[in-house]
């Protein structure tokens, strides 16, 4: 022997579970990598929502204001260029989006117990 041996040629085992643990991982990474692109993808319709739903709003209050300064369905249609249907379905939306008086406070004073009725409340007797 003169010391340039051939190193040995791995086994067909060892070759099997090595392709194998590289096909593990390119699907890990695709997988992955595909996740991301899904959640990526629903970050962006959920943006896009909450942008429509900010115009939605904004032209709702718009509507509500120019239908407080005396304008008709019809001169808000022909000014804002909507349909009568755009209007009526943001005067609705503002309608319903618009608090129109401020919640009641409690009035009622509160009562409490004596001694003896709190003892009943918790059993004692």
């Amino acid at each position: 022997m003169n010391g340039f041996e051939q190193p040995r040629k791995p086994s067909n085992r060892v070759l099997a579970a090595t392709r194998a643990g590289q096909i593990r991982r390119q699907r890990l990474a695709e997988a992955r990598e595909r996740e991301a692109r899904i959640e990526q993808t629903v970050v962006d319709i959920l943006a896009a929502k909450f942008a429509i739903s900010e115009a939605h709003l904004t032209i709702a209050e718009g509507v509500r204001q120019l239908k407080l300064l005396g304008e008709t369905q019809d001169s808000i249609a022909g000014l804002c260029e909507l349909s009568i249907g755009e209007v009526r379905a943001a005067s609705a939306f503002a309608r319903e989006h618009t608090p129109t008086t401020e919640p009641k406070a409690i009035t009622a004073p509160i009562r409490t117990l004596n001694d003896e009725e709190a003892r009943d409340a918790h059993g004692e007797r």
